[in-house]
């Protein structure tokens, strides 16, 4: 179903944002003095918000407004944020590297998620979140396919959880290891946990020849996001086209945004600043399209579902480490 915008529900949008702002304000006040993330405190926020509180018709509406809406031209303006230069250290090696990984990620994302009994669609939002780039895979993705939006706040929460812990895990787990190769440990980091800020963080807590090698093969991650969508959407519009049941679907336009962004702020043509207005609002608006997430979740669905969830974000990383392993040691 699409939202729509009409005389009759502007006021009550406009009274929704302004609540839902202010939600988002003390997300990113209490975002200050935890570990856990911008993303992670605004979806936490909500939940808490939901709970607690009464939620007024104008809360829901626009929460309902902003997982539609707001969601997508915050997804568009990520592409400003990515840097096409990059692609000029990719050798050949690291590509295949970083394809296979994200497919074996995805892949036995969907396995263990059946054996868990979640669905396909909860299954492809936490592989994704783990193959490419957490919040921002999994939103984007949950733009294109039919999740629940509990789902798909809970499977950011659950990757920006792994991804803090495994910040001062991964570094003290290398080292038990005995990966001492600064190289190998950049890789490593950079290949296995899911936010670029998580990333940077392991990285350069062991020296910054780590950090910089981190961040340059999680750039290559983030990359593959725009491929990624364009082939799930794909796959989802011939199943939806071979279904009797649902043949409504409609490419994700949104997708072409966040490409046509990336390659009109990566001509030189578009100034610095304004690229940076875009990045900030692409960040602002992501943070009030996941409060309005966890304002549409309950205690309910954390406890029926959370614990598979959580339990498939970690199964889900351990294969995915397994193979980085497996794969830096016999064909590096």
């Amino acid at each position: 179903m699409y939202f729509k915008i009409n005389q009759n529900n502007l006021k009550s949008l406009l009274i929704g944002f302004i609540i839902v702002c202010l939600i988002a304000v003390l997300s990113q006040i209490i975002s200050n003095y935890l570990f856990l993330g911008a993303i992670t405190c605004a979806i936490l926020t909500g939940i808490l918000v939901n709970q607690f509180f009464n939620l007024t018709n104008d809360v829901k509406l626009f929460s309902n407004f902003s997982e539609k809406k707001i969601l997508n031209i915050a997804i568009i303006f990520m592409g400003a944020g990515l840097e096409l230069s990059i692609l000029k250290l990719i050798n050949f090696k690291l590509l295949i590297f970083i394809s296979i990984l994200i497919l074996i990620s995805i892949i036995s994302s969907l396995l263990i998620g059946r054996l868990l009994g979640l669905s396909n669609a909860t299954s492809l939002l936490v592989g994704s979140g783990n193959a490419i780039c957490g919040s921002a895979a999994i939103a984007s993705i949950a733009s294109i396919i039919d999740a629940k939006k509990e789902h798909t706040g809970l499977s950011i929460a659950g990757i920006n959880l792994m991804g803090v812990i495994l910040i001062f895990v991964l570094p003290l787990l290398l080292q038990f290891l005995s990966i001492n190769s600064y190289d190998y440990q950049g890789i490593i980091i950079g290949s296995s946990i899911q936010a670029v800020g998580q990333v940077t963080a392991a990285g350069f807590m062991i020296n910054n020849q780590v950090g910089e090698i981190a961040i340059f093969v999680k750039m290559l991650r983030i990359l593959f996001l725009g491929p990624v969508m364009i082939i799930i959407a794909s796959l989802f519009f011939i199943k939806s086209s071979k279904s009797k049941r649902d043949v409504s679907f409609r490419f994700p336009y949104f997708i072409l945004g966040f490409i046509f962004i990336m390659f009109v702020c990566n001509t030189g043509l578009v100034p610095e600043p304004l690229i940076y207005l875009m990045n900030q609002l692409s960040f602002y608006l992501l943070i009030l399209a996941m409060v309005s997430i966890g304002l549409n979740i309950s205690f309910k669905t954390i406890f029926s579902d959370g614990h598979k969830i959580f339990s498939l974000t970690f199964l889900s990383f351990l294969v995915q480490f397994s193979f980085i392993i497996i794969f830096i040691k016999y064909f590096s």
